[in-house]
């Protein structure tokens, strides 16, 4: 049996590597509460990164942006031989001449359109469990395109984390600090009436 594309590839396995529960939470979106039309409920919040973010974060999110490789654009043979392996793990009523030729008709297709990164276990069993059947070309395309935006924004949200922090983003939350410090310690003046 030939070894997957993970094992031939240890660049391939994009933003798949084991992360540290402080990465994954930094990484992570964000909520906020607001008050809506029935009253109290939470929505999606931008994402910011952490007004300060430990030496250890920023190194782990540099680590992993070293390995993460969204130009290498798949090839191919690649592209066919993971459709094939998704094909076995969705259901499908085709013969195996069938599943060949649409294997070599999805890679001639997708071939170059997609970072070899996200041809990994982690992304094949996104597919297999967003699709019930062998999905079409349009279904799979819609799939992939979702897939690679979503390692757009987290290589972004990397970036973030592993960047130098500005001086400034370091100081303002002392600011924040001194300032609360301040209003809790000198009262505010009275007016006069």
């Amino acid at each position: 049996m030939a070894a997957s594309i993970v094992e031939r590839d240890p660049q391939a396995t994009a933003l798949s590597p084991q992360l540290s529960m402080a990465l994954t939470a930094a990484l992570g979106d964000r909520t906020e509460g607001y008050i809506g039309e029935n009253g109290f409920d939470v929505r999606r919040a931008e994402w910011k990164p952490p007004a300060v973010i430990p030496d250890s974060l920023r190194a782990e999110a540099r680590g992993v942006l070293a390995r993460v490789d969204l130009e290498n654009k798949a090839d191919g043979r690649s592209i066919a031989e993971w459709v094939g392996k998704l094909g076995i793990l969705v259901a499908g009523n085709m013969t195996a001449d069938d599943a060949r030729a649409k294997m070599a008709a999805y890679g001639s297709m997708l071939a170059g359109q997609y970072p070899r990164a996200m041809l990994t276990r982690d992304g094949l069993d996104r597919a297999a469990r967003a699709f019930k059947w062998f999905p079409s070309y349009s279904e799979l395309s819609e799939h992939l395109d979702r897939e690679f935006r979503r390692m757009q924004r987290e290589r972004r949200r990397l970036e973030a984390l592993a960047g130098e922090p500005a001086p400034e983003a370091m100081a303002a939350p002392i600011r924040r600090l001194v300032s609360s410090a301040i209003k809790t310690v000198v009262p505010k003046p009275e007016k006069a009436a």
